[in-house]
């Protein structure tokens, strides 16, 4: 039997890290909807319906607490929301008011990532498909990707 992608929508405005991450969500078996701010990030949750949003807090125009609030007011709980920032301990009080069902702190490994998306949907990701990358080499390829300026490998 064969399941339905793993359906996720991915707001980060740093295009590299966005395209690294999406690329390495789609090997791992992932239907990967990526975009650049919140505002297309609620759009494509009406649309496309995803099982989880990996919503990043800081973009520009409409930042990730206010795509989560819209997208709780249209899905209600039914979409699972996870924020990720590289920020302090107020911008995760403000992604908890905002809605969020999990925080991940950049830089964010593979194995934390996937984790997180799977036990916040709690079904399997994909039904016998390759993982081109071990975790611990998809790791180390992510962690270079997700990084914060200031933070040890940021810019």
């Amino acid at each position: 039997m064969t399941m339905n992608p793993f359906r996720v929508v991915y707001a980060e405005d740093d295009e590299l890290t966005r395209a690294g991450v999406a690329q390495l969500l789609v090997q791992h078996g992932l239907a990967v909807h990526e975009c650049s701010n919140g505002d297309e990030a609620a759009q494509l949750c009406s649309a496309f319906r995803p099982d989880a949003v990996l919503l990043d807090l800081s973009m520009p125009d409409v930042d990730g607490c206010e795509a989560a609030r819209r997208i709780r007011r249209e899905q209600g709980q039914s979409t699972r929301l996870i924020a990720l920032t590289g920020h302090g301990e107020e911008s995760l009080k403000e992604a908890a008011r905002a809605g969020f069902d999990e925080f991940l702190r950049k830089p964010i490994s593979v194995s934390t990532l996937l984790g997180a998306l799977r036990a916040m949907v709690g079904r399997p990701m994909a039904d016998g498909l390759p993982i081109p990358l071990s975790t611990e080499q998809a790791g180390d390829a992510l962690d270079k990707l997700i990084t914060v300026p200031g933070s040890p490998g940021g810019g």
